[in-house]
């Protein structure tokens, strides 16, 4: 009997170690990995907050510089345009040589030979299309310049008197003058230095117009 109980005793020794044996299997086989996992989602959840911060930042950037390299491409594209130079060319070469189709050719030229740093790709194909739609526009101005030049002398009176927008330009500002100094100039020569000048504002402002537009169409993103 004694000997039983020393067996049973032994056994139940066994059986003590055997369950402490599980118990620390099953700590670091399941609740270990699962303490760990959690930890992990822990922290990869952690990082992708960090990284979608980081990456609106990014994008905040990009856009920025876009913004940036957009506006400085458009004041570059103002060559197209012959400023400053157009400012003293002859009214009727300024109408001739930056007709709508000359000025986006020339700044499709230049996005072609461009080096940008961020307009690439799906930007650079959308400016294309903001030239495109330019010219669309500078269309139209030059349509509506073009008949305002060419009919320009319709709306001079034979004393030289403008009907029209320019009735104080400074032809007549002169005219006065060598009025009051004692010389006259003649009915016909005030009537075609309106006429000049007169085309020359016109010149001068489908230049500035188009400037405009040209600057409003490629910033914009």
């Amino acid at each position: 009997m004694n000997k039983l109980d020393v067996y049973l005793g032994r056994i139940s020794h066994v059986v003590q170690i055997g369950l402490f044996v599980a118990t620390l299997w099953t700590i670091y086989y399941t609740v270990i990995p699962l303490y760990k996992s959690a930890q992990m989602e822990e922290s990869l959840a952690r990082k992708e907050l960090e990284l979608d911060h980081i990456q609106q930042k990014a994008a905040k950037i990009e856009s920025e510089l876009l913004r940036r390299e957009l506006q400085s491409f458009a004041i570059s594209a103002t060559n197209c345009l012959g400023i400053p130079d157009v400012f003293s060319a002859d009214s009727e070469r300024v109408m001739a040589d930056y007709k709508p189709s000359i000025i986006a050719s020339c700044i499709l030229d230049m996005v072609k030979n461009q080096d940008f740093l961020v307009v690439a790709g799906d930007e650079e194909n959308a400016l294309k299309l903001r030239v495109y739609e330019l010219e669309h526009g500078l269309d139209r101005l030059y349509a509506t310049k073009t008949y305002e030049y060419d009919h320009y002398h319709e709306v001079v009176n034979s004393d030289g008197d403008d009907k029209g927008a320019h009735t104080k330009s400074y032809v007549h500002q002169l005219n006065s003058f060598m009025d009051k100094i004692g010389y006259k100039l003649s009915p016909e020569a005030v009537r075609e230095s309106q006429i000049r000048s007169g085309k020359a504002e016109i010149a001068m402002s489908y230049i500035l117009e188009a400037n405009n537009l040209l600057l409003k169409s490629i910033r914009t993103q």
